[in-house]
């Protein structure tokens, strides 16, 4: 993931400004001798062994520098961060912060240029447009560190539902390449006031969009799957997190009934499901596996339960000793994939080698998530096609094209499926969609038979962790 906020401030500043995402120890050190004023550092928890070697290459290379530590390894405490011995903290939403530390006053949001590519077998297929809309989040579940970091409160960037729908379309506009945009916003659809403003600007527009959403079974059950429709949104990511973990954001549809109602109209969705509440035992996980593979999520992330530092479950578990003292020492542990705390029933190897256990159990389950994006774009097309209002007539369309450019990719998809078991679901799903929209020209088989050599490149390049680290980058601001 790129440290997209060290843009989102950069694009939002008058100065001139340099951005590097990734950067080797060497290139941080080439770029301080330019000279900079402030030198902005961002970093997790996990990074933070890293920060201290970087502060010093500031001190030795660029003494007249300020340095500036932000994002979300902030919530330690001054006394953490002492030996760091940074020049400034922000502990806020960072647009404002710079704003009154280099004495800029507020201006209108300006979304920073920048996409991600999507590949598919290491072929880059399509690039995906990045949108920030607000940070923070009210509903405040005890192990977010989002939403206690801004104090559960949600702050817009964009002040109004056509200001962000005018980013939306300038995007599409400016990038053509663009097939769809993600909107960074932990639940988009919280402000059900605000969500409707923005279905009434995307209907008044007469415009196609694709977005992904991010949002919670709560705030997707006030709103009819038409009209989730009719916003243009393609991709919701929600959080199933435990069947019994008891946050209010849960509350509303079943997610079973949910699920289903958004794949008929061509949403798919992402479940985040999390394992270690103290209410689970190992049968209880995979139940809930079972469970939720049962909804057919088009894809699932599998997480275990990580409290950040200051959140009320960090401080609940360190109240009751729970914390694991080796987590106290080292923060590189508080990565995702190792237990922060001691488990009533489980022991913690078993927890952690679970977390990957439950990904293949998925996977054998369900099959690629590729085709069940697909599969839910299908059944988007078939209940829209014939819609009496033009707009969704126009998102079965754009459906339609995704499946025919598609086609190449079932007959890989059957080949290299994970069991028999899902090569009979995508021939019967391949079939339906031949019947429904038509059979593939030649070309789509000689692309399958192109595609190959890439697909296994792709499987060794996997297997031996070939290319997988992100690569360093290097963006300016307002430079003339």
């Amino acid at each position: 993931m790129w440290h997209w906020g060290l843009d989102v401030m950069a694009a939002n500043i008058t100065v001139p400004t340099t951005v590097l995402h990734y950067p080797t120890l060497d290139m941080f050190r080439q770029e301080l001798k330019n000279g900079y004023d402030y030198v902005g550092i961002s970093f997790n928890l996990s990074t933070l062994h890293k920060i201290k070697e970087m502060v010093q290459s500031v001190r030795e290379l660029s003494p007249g520098s300020k340095v500036i530590l932000g994002g979300y390894g902030t919530v330690l405490t001054d006394e953490h961060l002492a030996g760091l011995s940074a020049d400034y903290i922000c502990r806020e939403e960072g647009i404002a912060f710079l704003r009154r530390l280099i004495g800029e006053k507020d201006r209108s949001y300006s979304n920073p240029d920048f996409t991600i590519d999507r590949y598919i077998f290491s072929l880059r297929v399509s690039r995906i447009g990045i949108l920030f809309n607000a940070v923070g989040c009210p509903n405040g579940c005890d192990f977010c560190c989002t939403s206690h970091f801004y104090k559960r409160e949600k702050i817009y960037f964009n002040s109004t539902a056509k200001m962000l729908l005018d980013q939306i379309l300038s995007l599409n506009i400016g990038k053509q390449s663009i097939e769809s945009v993600i909107i960074f916003d932990d639940d988009f659809l919280v402000d059900e006031n605000r969500a409707r403003e923005f279905l009434h600007e995307v209907e008044a527009s007469g415009r196609t969009i694709d977005i992904m959403i991010f949002a919670s079974v709560r705030s997707i059950s006030r709103f009819s799957c038409e009209e989730l429709a009719r916003m243009g949104v393609t991709k919701i990511w929600v959080g199933f997190e435990g069947k019994k973990a008891g946050y209010e954001k849960q509350q509303g549809k079943s997610f079973k009934a949910l699920v289903e109602e958004l794949r008929q109209y061509g949403i798919a969705v992402t479940a985040s499901m999390m394992i270690g509440f103290d209410y689970q035992t190992e049968d209880a996980i995979v139940s809930e596996l079972d469970e939720l593979a049962s909804c057919h999520p088009s894809s699932t992330q599998i997480i275990l339960i990580t409290p950040c530092v200051g959140t009320p479950l960090w401080n609940k578990l360190e109240q009751s000793s729970r914390i694991k003292q080796d987590v106290r020492e080292d923060y590189r542990f508080h990565d995702g994939f190792r237990l922060l705390f001691n488990h009533p029933t489980i022991p913690t190897e078993k927890l952690e080698s679970l977390q990957s256990e439950l990904y293949k159990r998925e996977y054998q389950a369900l099959g690629p998530s590729l085709f069940r994006i697909l599969y839910a774009y299908f059944l988007g097309y078939k209940k829209l096609k014939d819609h009496p209002e033009s707009s969704l007539r126009k998102r079965a369309a754009y459906f339609k094209s995704k499946l025919q450019k598609a086609y190449a990719l079932y007959a890989i998809g059957i080949l290299f499926s994970p069991n028999n078991e899902v090569k009979r679901h995508l021939r019967e799903e391949y079939r339906s969609i031949c019947e429904v929209i038509g059979r593939p020209a030649i070309r789509s088989v000689l692309v399958t038979v192109i595609l190959l050599p890439f697909i296994l490149w792709t499987k060794f390049r996997f297997r031996y962790d070939i290319g997988s680290q992100p690569r360093s980058m290097r963006r300016v601001y307002n430079w003339e």
